[in-house]
């Protein structure tokens, strides 16, 4: 299976640095991020999984007296090319902004060093359409590396692998199925030939449901008043002084649109997320303080569309309660002992939501960036590359339990006194949730709504 990434640049021989991340302050004066040590890893849902993984230490968050006996996980793919739109956007216009970067150094403007300028130059962009939105070298390291930490953390869910004890699914994409095979090659190692895949199907009305909620696509995913917030921001003070600083940054006598910020900021998140030791040339063109700001504004667009910014949004989430709750309830009933889905950014944010998960008490807005610098709605840390979400089951002597472990981390549910959640208290928590779960009602446009909805430019899942 080919996994390919499209961007490098030619200086192999030179020695990158990445060391922790924290904003400074813009001020007009040579900016070379060649030697800077101040990295900022946080580029929304384009994060690199080895910047927001779970580090484990000695601790153990389990109870002595408890064992798995189940597990129910869900992941988002491993880290990828861009979609065809934007590849294309990429390869016909990067390449002119670059040459004008150039020419204006060459004539005495703009602040980038002469070594950033340098690997500026060197770069090219190599991908084809046809490799569009495929999984890349370092997606497969990622589910490949989660696998063998999950077998690690519970080998007793992972002594041998048979068609009984486990199902495997991935929606119909390349970058899921690669995924998907490079997880089970870390789990099963030479066994991984062996795992039988369950036939993907579209939509997938568990994998992703959203792409069967009408009520969504129309009112929210295809209406561009639903990202209102995401509008107001990029005209915004936060936004217009950071495109004019970094039109003056590269040597511009106009302002640089929202559309050019747009395709450098892609093309270095991207060229990040592919080689998170390495830094992209087109991160020169942002300092900390720019790629925080930026990375609100992501924040701000998946909570309209997939977050807590419209209640439609979570509540089609339901199918996955649904299903974890059939997989808890039932697991002393038959054999299989694990559930491993492989799917998109879209299902993993509506899941979380629906679980009452990071949700801030004040939403997200155009207005409030700078009280929120803290929020719990990051889609950097919550919805990165390879981001995954497991319930674990265990026995604990008399009673059952279940852990939720976010990007292998294990976090507290809402409904649950501690980590560690009684069985009852989940399924107190959540029943009604499964009980009630009439997708077709949910997801039923209005009687006489329109469907020729007011169309967004940009489609989310696109980039």
């Amino acid at each position: 299976m080919e996994l390919l990434g499209f961007s490098y640049w030619a200086s192999r021989s030179v020695t990158f640095l990445v060391l922790s991340s924290y904003c400074v302050a813009y001020t007009p004066i040579e900016h070379c991020f060649f030697h800077s040590s101040d990295t900022y890893p946080y580029y929304g849902s384009k994060t690199a999984y080895m910047n927001n993984k779970f580090r484990p230490n000695n601790s153990n968050e389990t109870e002595t007296n408890c064992s798995p006996k189940n597990i129910w996980f869900l992941a988002r793919h491993g880290t990828r090319n861009p979609g065809v739109k934007y590849l294309r956007r990429m390869r016909d216009h990067l390449p002119l902004l670059r040459d004008q970067i150039l020419e204006n150094h060459g004539n005495g403007q703009g602040e980038l060093c002469k070594y950033d300028i340098e690997l500026l130059h060197r770069w090219r962009l190599t991908a084809s359409d046809q490799e569009a939105k495929f999984l890349v070298d370092e997606g497969y390291t990622e589910l490949e590396s989660i696998g063998r930490r999950f077998k690690s953390r519970f080998p007793a869910l992972f002594e041998s692998y048979n068609n009984e004890s486990y199902v495997f699914a991935y929606t119909e994409s390349q970058r899921t199925e690669a995924s998907a095979v490079a997880f089970v090659k870390g789990i099963f190692e030479d066994e991984h030939h062996q795992v039988w895949f369950r036939p993907p199907v579209t939509p997938d009305p568990l994998l992703r449901f959203y792409k069967k909620c009408q009520k969504w696509r129309y009112e929210v995913h295809k209406n561009f008043d639903a990202l209102f917030h995401v509008k107001m921001f990029e005209t915004g003070p936060e936004m217009s002084n950071l495109r004019h600083i970094i039109s003056v940054r590269l040597g511009f006598n106009r302002t640089l649109t929202q559309s050019e910020v747009d395709i450098v900021y892609l093309m270095c998140a991207f060229d990040e997320a592919w080689r998170p030791t390495v830094h992209s040339p087109w991160c020169s063109v942002f300092t900390p303080k720019d790629l925080a700001i930026i990375e609100y504004r992501e924040d701000l667009k998946y909570y309209y569309d997939s977050g807590y910014g419209h209640d439609i949004n979570y509540q089609q989430g339901c199918p996955m309660i649904k299903d974890v709750i059939s997989v808890l309830k039932g697991s002393s009933q038959n054999n299989t002992i694990g559930h491993f889905y492989f799917t998109h950014s879209g299902t993993v944010l509506k899941f979380l939501a629906r679980l009452g998960l990071f949700k801030d008490s004040t939403p997200l807005r155009y207005d409030n960036y700078s009280t929120q610098k803290n929020r719990l709605w990051r889609t950097s840390i919550i919805d990165s590359f390879a981001s995954n979400i497991a319930f674990v089951l265990y026995n604990c002597g008399e009673e059952e339990k279940v852990a939720v472990y976010i990007q292998e981390k294990v976090v507290k549910l809402p409904f649950c006194e501690s980590e560690m959640c009684k069985i009852k208290e989940f399924l107190n928590g959540y029943n009604d949730i499964g009980n009630n779960c009439d997708f077709e009602a949910i997801c039923r446009l209005p009687v006489g709504f329109s469907e020729t909805p007011n169309d967004r430019s940009i489609d989310i899942e696109d980039a």
